[in-house]
């Protein structure tokens, strides 16, 4: 059975910033679209731009479910009821993912506006603009759900991280922030993690039990010196006595 990495893996860290990126720019377009008057060509543009990342998201949410799926993932930090709440906020966080951007097609269908950036969506409704308009209403009340459900999962992450100090965040984190955050935490007890050592450090750091690669090398140095002097003193003896 082979062991729970420490870290996602690099496909797994690379979907989950790109589609909260996405997420972003999916809230800015539509609150930014405010600002324009109705049927302006901005506002009409903005929308468009909406609903194209909106589907984008949903695309890439079934390669993350894909990718959590195949690839080994961390144990799981917290325990007990955290642990529950957690699975709940992401299971409702994949929810929105997949159900939003498809009830954003079914509204576009419903309103018989399928052209997206000059791309046809097929239609899933036949065009009612009753049932359009409700389906807005409920699109637009998850929307705001959104909201509170990534702040809270921003929030918890900012609380592991920072009050409780796992590596809840930092497993999630791109290889080389994650190397100088890990670093971060070694500078005040003087020793290095093993991720940042080269091989032969490593190695050294496996053989030492105190884990501390500083001290290991310092030790090391400390007997070479000494093996030196005791080379010249057999050298200085061996003089004397011929």
């Amino acid at each position: 059975m082979h062991a729970s990495p420490r870290r996602y893996h690099g496909l797994s860290i690379a979907l989950h910033w790109l589609m909260l990126l996405l997420i972003a720019a999916v809230y800015a377009c539509i609150e930014l679209k405010g600002n324009f008057p109705r049927g302006s060509e901005p506002r009409e543009l903005l929308k468009q731009w909406h609903f194209a990342l909106g589907m984008l998201v949903w695309v890439l949410v079934w390669a993350r479910l894909l990718a959590r799926l195949l690839l080994p993932a961390p144990a799981a930090v917290s325990a007990g009821w955290q642990n529950r709440l957690a699975a709940a906020m992401h299971l409702a966080l994949y929810g929105l993912m997949i159900g939003l951007p498809l009830l954003g097609w079914l509204v576009l269908s419903a309103a018989d506006k399928t052209q997206i950036l000059g791309i046809a969506l097929p239609p899933l409704l036949a065009p009612n603009q009753a049932l359009a308009g409700q389906l807005k209403e409920i699109h637009e009340w998850l929307g705001v759900a959104g909201y509170w459900l990534i702040g809270l999962h921003a929030a918890a992450a900012v609380l592991h991280h920072y009050v409780l100090r796992d590596d809840t965040l930092r497993r999630m984190l791109p290889a080389r922030q994650a190397v100088r955050r890990r670093s971060h935490r070694w500078e005040g007890s003087g020793c290095r993690p093993a991720g940042c050592l080269p091989r032969r450090a490593r190695a050294c750091r496996r053989r030492t039990p105190s884990g501390c690669w500083r001290r290991a090398r310092a030790t090391g140095r400390a007997r070479t010196r000494r093996r030196g002097r005791l080379r010249r003193g057999g050298v200085v003896s061996n003089f004397v006595h011929h």
